[in-house]
């Protein structure tokens, strides 16, 4: 990419506010270094009635803010890559999240065609976006993006409808309060709003696979926990029972039964204590992969 091939934000937020609703993007946009207090909550799309075609160019925050924060009706997006967005917001009690498109207003209409997401990221939840309005998106690509919690890519509140996207290789840690629809999108997309998706594909990722595995892992850890819990329990008082039996009758013959017992006790915990290994050394993994793209994972 030529020097004189880019512009940054503030080019960008002055187009958009030119009084011009059909905007052509004859250049990549990059945010200067000086620029970013001035957009740290992206470029203010604030104007009614904006069709902005990106020709296949990039839209590039560098990781130092979020891309467009959408406070205006009717606003169509095409053919742009959106890219190094980033959402620094953490409050875990907060809906907050979206590296590259935050729609405010219940009533914004916004469609998205033919675009690609990449390498955009949240500290908090929803990489790419987070969607308070009525978002159509069609025909785009979302790879690489990522967030601290709860989905990699789209957080629904209101009414979203995707249409022959591909996601591939995007990873959030999943949020047990929100885990129907992470499994549903493969940990893409979380809605709770109106959710239509149509002809989506959704490309595995190592991650991804070791979140899902994590999450069953603890499932049986539970069970393994209480079976434990109540064998050794019984094993505990089978054992008072034969120190009874030994100082009444000065003998101590162990039944085969208590024997299979507890044999039974001791091969479940060996299980128990497998599985809470392996899911240590998953969730090390995980936290390894997320430290290297700045994100960490949550306490639990």
């Amino acid at each position: 990419m030529k020097e004189n091939d880019k512009k940054n934000f503030t080019y960008l937020n002055e187009l958009i506010h030119s009084g011009v609703k059909d905007i052509d993007l004859n250049y990549d946009i990059l945010l200067d270094e000086d620029e970013k207090n001035n957009f740290s909550k992206g470029i203010m799309v604030d104007v009614d009635g904006i069709t902005l075609k990106g020709n296949g160019h990039d839209i590039d925050a560098k990781g130092l803010t979020r891309i467009f924060t959408i406070k205006s009706k009717d606003i169509t997006l095409q053919n742009i890559h959106f890219t190094n967005g980033h959402c620094f917001e953490t409050l875990k009690d907060e809906m907050t999240g979206e590296g590259a498109i935050y729609t405010v207003l219940a009533d914004s209409a916004v469609t998205i065609e033919n675009c690609t997401f990449t390498q955009n990221k949240s500290d908090n939840m929803a990489g790419c976006i987070f969607n308070n309005g009525i978002m159509d998106i069609h025909d785009s690509t979302f790879k690489d993006n990522s967030a601290n919690r709860i989905c990699a890519v789209i957080f629904n509140l209101n009414k979203l409808k995707i249409d022959g996207c591909s996601f591939d290789n995007n990873f959030a840690p999943m949020d047990n309060s929100f885990k129907n629809s992470y499994i549903k999108s493969r940990g893409n997309i979380v809605s709770t709003g109106d959710l239509t998706i149509h002809n989506c594909k959704y490309g595995q990722k190592k991650l991804y696979n070791y979140e899902i595995f994590k999450y069953l892992s603890e499932k049986i850890v539970i069970y393994y926990f209480i079976i434990s819990t109540i064998l050794i329990t019984v094993s505990i008082l089978l054992g008072i029972y034969l120190l009874v039996m030994f100082i009444a009758n000065r003998s101590f013959i162990v039944p085969q039964y208590t024997e299979n017992f507890m044999t039974l006790t001791l091969f479940n915990f060996i299980i128990f204590m497998a599985v809470s290994a392996v899911i240590i050394e998953i969730e090390s993994k995980i936290r390894e992969n997320l430290k290297k793209q700045g994100l960490d994972y949550p306490n639990t």
